[in-house]
């Protein structure tokens, strides 16, 4: 009994700490991994995220490869997007089909 308490509570502490982490992550975070990778990136350079109902977001591209990374209020708000993401990250989603690209952004905050 004590072995399934510790181990309850052992998981409820991880997922509050990767749920604390990723909160607070902010888009130039992302935008520094990529270019921590070797990519340029200008957070200027803005896909149309209002379409997709995304708070804000920047587009570059990876070998000719679209990268597209919308930033949403919450996880919530992104779940209720009517939009198919390739990778989620906390309330960031990422449009691309670069493996390189998903790769880095899977990693941001972890």
């Amino acid at each position: 009994m004590k072995k399934v308490l510790f181990v309850s509570f052992s998981i409820i502490i991880l997922v509050s700490l990767i749920a604390c982490n990723t909160s607070d992550l902010e888009l130039s975070d992302f935008a520094q991994a990529y270019i921590d990778a070797g990519y340029e990136v200008d957070l200027e350079e803005k896909p149309l995220y209002g379409f997709i109902r995304a708070k804000d977001g920047f587009i570059f591209y990876i070998d000719g490869d679209k990268v597209a990374i919308y930033e949403y209020k919450s996880s919530n708000d992104l779940k209720k997007a009517d939009f198919d993401f390739d990778a989620v990250n906390g309330r960031f989603g990422l449009e691309s089909i670069s493996e390189d690209a998903i790769r880095i952004f899977n990693g941001v905050g972890r």
